[in-house]
């Protein structure tokens, strides 16, 4: 790989995050590097931007989306660079894509969602299931930039074995906060500087929840795997397979682990593979109040009828109400015919930033012969795992968010329980097509166990006590959740912050941090049953939101604003993130983002220009 091409994907993760409903630089600048990939692979096929769209694939996606449409109504890129990246194109008619039905739900699939119905989202969206893997996407694209020029990319193999790429970095004999420390200052992206209302500063990244920055161990490790024989990739593969086993106990003589493309997909092939019980009659899937589309849509969609525990003021799942359920539908069969197989429920919640008490729930869960599944992909970076020591039967996570942003998810589950089919062996058979992306992961889970996940949590949780101390003294600011650090339940409270400012919309409140230089999220999340929960939005209003949203896809509903953190957040970061609230409660009829967007428009267009330029010129 050229150091054209290498400096172009780096700046690239300089500026990552997650894409779609940010405001900040990173989101917006991931945003659009991903949306104009789109009319790279436009122009390499030769189609209209006007009439066709593109839906960038995982090998499961595009397995799904191919089984429903004719052969020959469509165009598959995969390949072409000759690089194991996990990413294919499908170009298809715009008017095809609004036809085709939704296959693997959750994440951005839905617009707007309640107990009892779905407002889909339109175009690729709808597709594309979870969080796109921006990074290997500009490889595949800036390949395809290579071979117009009658180009291709130098793939320069090594002599680097499994071994040193995922444990030799140069930090060896380095852990605990020493290691902590180390690695807040190799995040990739320190020191960037955006433009500001108030000038030019360095960017405040507080949007981790959403996609956390990578670190230069873990940046080396993927751009030394991407490059490797095909027979060192599979020992990547093997060896990382053993680290994700360590890293949340689960020993390998009881569980098997699947590589995936995110929390999103690992979730749908649970809940299409894990089977019900003929004998049991109509399947029940228990969840939360709190939980992400993904913990939510794939098990509407598997035929299961779902219901869900509520929630205290904190925010704590209502533990007697969910033996309660247990009790009703398996021992004392008030549902005749009904039985609750699968209780499923989020390690932590990405709005809220509760950790769930998974021991308890799982001595609940196996009391009534039900299987637990846990959707860990908020939890995995911030709270230490035990598949076995908890009681946990199936667990998914992103390496995107634990610090190895490309394309990369992880399904954990005890032997037997998922159903081996074809669409299992093809899963198997596809992991070596994201070799470096699952090396990546590796590394980081290596540096997360050597720094030890209770430090993390110590760092992380010490950063809450002083926000929420901090945000509690600020007039028209709301804080939802476990608002002091006093209270009994703040050992169960992670580094997930939502709030309000009273006579701003959420969005409103993003945007004026961003024209500050800092990179928040808001709406709901996709986790609406929640957001509409702690909003006080009743049953009433939210049908008239659905109503709105159909009618008028584009518009902003009422949500939260979040911010969330992890290592690499300093408590200068925090300050400047305080001060800026503070500002902007006072005088929230102040507001700089109108009179800033133009620049900042203009900014987020010249670096995404940048990077592509780059790659394409050489």
């Amino acid at each position: 790989m050229s150091d054209s091409i290498e400096q172009s994907i780096f700046n690239a993760l300089c500026y990552y995050s997650n894409v779609h409903r940010g405001n900040g630089y990173n989101s917006r600048i991931t945003t659009e590097l991903f949306e104009e990939a789109r009319n790279v692979v436009l122009d390499f096929a030769g189609k209209k931007r006007e009439s066709y769209g593109v839906l960038f694939c995982s090998p499961l996606l595009l397995n799904c989306i191919e089984q429903n449409i004719p052969e020959g109504s469509f165009t598959c890129i995969s390949g072409e660079s000759g690089l194991n990246l996990g990413v294919s194109a499908l170009i298809l008619k715009k008017d095809k894509i609004r036809h085709l039905k939704t296959v693997l739900s959750g994440g951005g699939t839905a617009r707007l969602i309640s107990p009892d119905w779905v407002v889909w989202a339109r175009g690729s969206e709808k597709l594309e299931a979870g969080t796109p893997p921006v990074i290997n996407i500009l490889i595949f694209v800036i390949s395809l930039l290579q071979q117009r020029q009658r180009k291709k990319i130098k793939q320069t193999e090594s002599d680097s074995t499994a071994y040193e790429i995922l444990y030799n970095d140069g930090l060896n004999g380095i852990s605990g906060k020493e290691l902590y420390d180390k690695l807040s200052g190799l995040k990739v992206g320190n020191g960037i500087t955006v433009p500001t209302v108030e000038g030019e500063k360095p960017f405040i990244n507080l949007d981790y929840a959403a996609s956390t920055p990578t670190f230069m161990p873990v940046w080396n490790a993927w751009k030394m795997a991407l490059m490797q024989k095909e027979s060192v990739q599979h020992d990547l593969v093997n060896e990382t397979r053993i680290i994700c086993g360590d890293f949340c106990n689960a020993p390998s003589d009881e569980f098997e682990i699947f590589f995936t493309a995110n929390t999103t997909e690992s979730l749908n092939i649970a809940a299409r593979n894990i089977p019900f019980p003929a004998s049991a009659g109509q399947a029940v899937v228990l969840t939360t109040m709190l939980e992400h589309t993904s913990n939510d849509l794939p098990w509407r969609l598997s035929g299961a009828k779902v219901i869900r525990t509520g929630i205290n003021k904190e925010g704590l799942i209502n533990l007697q109400e969910m033996e309660d359920l247990l009790k009703s539908y398996n021992r004392d069969t008030n549902f005749p015919g009904e039985r609750i197989n699968i209780v499923s429920i989020s390690g932590a919640s990405n709005v809220l930033g509760i950790f769930n008490p998974i021991e308890a729930i799982s001595e609940i869960v196996h009391r009534y012969g039900a299987v637990l599944v846990v959707d860990a992909a908020q939890m995995a970076a911030h709270s230490a795992i035990s598949m076995k020591g908890r009681g946990i039967d199936c667990i998914s996570f992103s390496a995107h968010k634990v610090y190895a942003p490309f394309g990369t998810g992880v399904l954990i589950a005890r032997k037997g329980l998922i159903n081996e089919n074809k669409e299992i062996e093809d899963l198997r058979s596809s992991e070596i097509k994201n070799a470096a992306g699952i090396a990546a992961l590796g590394k980081a889970l290596v540096l997360l166990k050597r720094i030890g996940m209770d430090q993390i949590l110590k760092e992380e949780q010490d950063l809450t006590a002083r926000l929420l101390e901090e945000m509690a003294e600020i007039r028209r600011v709301t804080v939802y959740g476990i608002k002091d650090n006093a209270s009994p339940a703040f050992s169960l409270k992670g580094s997930v912050i939502p709030f309000t400012v009273d006579g701003l919309m959420a969005d409103q409140v993003a945007k004026e941090l961003a024209a500050a230089g800092i990179g928040i999220r808001s709406g709901c999340h996709c986790a609406h049953i929640l957001v509409k929960h702690i909003l006080g939005v009743g049953p009433n209003l939210a049908r008239f939101q659905r109503v709105i949203v159909t009618l008028f896809p584009k518009l902003k509903l009422p949500g939260v604003a979040r911010i969330s953190f992890g290592i690499g957040t300093t408590r200068q970061e925090v300050e400047v993130f305080l001060n800026a609230l503070r500002r902007l409660a006072s005088e929230p009829r102040n507001l700089q983002y109108k009179k800033f967007s133009v620049p900042m428009k203009t900014f987020v267009s010249k670096v995404t220009e940048d990077i592509l330029s780059t790659a394409s010129s050489l």
